[in-house]
């Protein structure tokens, strides 16, 4: 009954509970050095700091390491795939700072400089 993927597929909840019950008796790294071995594509699931610092993350170069406005600390910021990767330099790569683009987005929304002006005043928006 597991002969083919369709046939595994079939059994999927089966297969994933007996499996389950192996991979639990050994640690990460055996299972990938076994896998490994029989040219099996796998990879341990990673908390995000593992996904940032990994090898496969840098030579794809899927995260850039950016300084944000609010701090001196660099953030991997994630880089879309296909797309040139971010840099201190572009518009994208970089968070707007509190209140940036305010004045332009109450224009948009349709309020005029007289009331924008007093929602200033009055602290209302930044």
């Amino acid at each position: 009954r597991f002969s083919s993927n369709a046939e595994r597929r079939k059994h999927e909840s089966f297969l994933t509970k007996e499996v389950q019950k192996l991979f639990i008796n050994k640690p990460t790294q055996y299972w990938k050095k076994l896998l490994n071995e029989f040219q099996v594509q796998n990879e341990k699931v990673q908390d995000y700091k593992e996904f940032i610092e990994s090898e496969q993350t840098k030579a794809l170069k899927i995260i850039s390491w950016l300084k944000q406005p609010t701090t001196d600390t660099l953030w991997p910021i994630p880089n879309l795939p296909g797309m040139t990767p971010l840099d201190q330099k572009g518009d994208f790569g970089i968070a707007p700072y509190l209140g940036q683009h305010t004045r332009e987005i109450m224009l948009e929304l349709g309020y005029n400089e007289k009331i924008i002006s007093s929602f200033y005043k009055d602290k209302i928006i930044f």
